[in-house]
């Protein structure tokens, strides 16, 4: 009997890219500081590779960009971004520890909102780049905080191939 995992991670990155989508569309204007897409392609990444991860970053990129009316393919390069950090952590097991992983989400929110600001500025929708300090990062926090909270959960989400052995504690 074959694996039933490729199934389960296929209907969980599905399942997430439409909840991200529905945040997305419905509350414009905390999006960027809440984007549980990029937390799974993070951990998906650190157990599973680049390549698996990077499939999963192109299409749901693909996707959030049909959505997205302003720029063309800042999700696909975006999440291209946690596929790259959780390959490059990997041997770290990010996996296993909470705030490498944690601060690793809180790290990828402010890159997406510094990256936002800097294209919304170059298009000239920005007046000045004292933009970034009327920003609400609390939404980062708060994403941040429940990432700390709930990590061991998350990670036991996307196991690791049997072939590899993983910290335990």
């Amino acid at each position: 009997m074959r694996s039933l995992e490729p199934l389960r991670l296929g209907l969980l990155g599905i399942l997430l890219l439409f909840v991200q989508l529905a945040w997305y569309t419905a509350l414009p204007h905390s999006r960027a500081g809440i984007d549980i897409y990029a937390i799974f392609l993070l951990l998906l990444a650190a157990a599973r590779g680049p390549v698996l991860a990077g499939a999963y970053a192109v299409a749901g990129g693909a996707v959030m960009d049909s959505f997205s009316n302003t720029f063309v393919i800042f999700h696909m390069l975006y999440y291209l971004l946690p596929v790259a950090l959780g390959s490059l952590v990997r041997s770290y097991m990010i996996t296993e520890y909470r705030l490498l992983g944690t601060l690793t989400v809180a790290g990828l929110l402010l890159a997406k909102v510094i990256a936002q600001l800097a294209v919304g500025f170059s298009l000239g929708w920005l007046s000045s780049p004292l933009f970034i300090f009327r920003v609400n990062y609390w939404s980062i926090a708060l994403c941040s905080l429940v990432v700390y909270l709930t990590w061991p959960y998350l990670s036991r989400l996307i196991p690791s191939p049997s072939e590899v052995k993983r910290v335990v504690g």
